[in-house]
């Protein structure tokens, strides 16, 4: 299912207490999208070359989940969460108002669920 993880620079120090035993809170999973949001933007403004990132700016709120499963990444507890979120904010041409953004994202638990890392399915 997962041939490599890509660890994305992001451990989330945050105690988790969502709905499945030792599951990451809601707090963990919204920081997490905000962070795969604003990775993404990025990597496409690199390769457009935009040199001005300030000419766009985005806010994520309003983040649900609609699943998560629990799976095993590397010998350590993960969860594989979906959901949806909302996008406001300003594009480099107009103003950006988005509901139902949909997200999947992959957390891995680190030090017995005190601290979770993003991961991303990698080729």
């Amino acid at each position: 299912m997962l041939k490599a993880l890509v660890v994305t620079a992001l451990a989330l120090s945050l105690m988790a207490c969502g709905g499945l035993s030792g599951a990451p809170a809601n707090d963990v999973i919204e920081q997490a999208v905000v962070r795969q949001f604003e990775t993404t933007q990025q990597e496409l403004q690199r390769q457009l070359s935009l040199e001005d990132a300030s000419a766009s700016s985005f806010q994520v709120s309003g983040v649900k989940v609609d699943r998560t499963q629990r799976m095993t990444l590397q010998n350590l507890p993960a969860y594989q969460v979906q959901g949806t979120y909302r996008l406001t904010g300003r594009g480099l041409s107009r103003a950006v108002r988005r509901a139902r953004n949909p997200f999947e994202i992959y957390l891995q638990s680190q030090d017995e669920g005190e601290t979770w890392v993003l991961v991303k399915p990698g080729i």
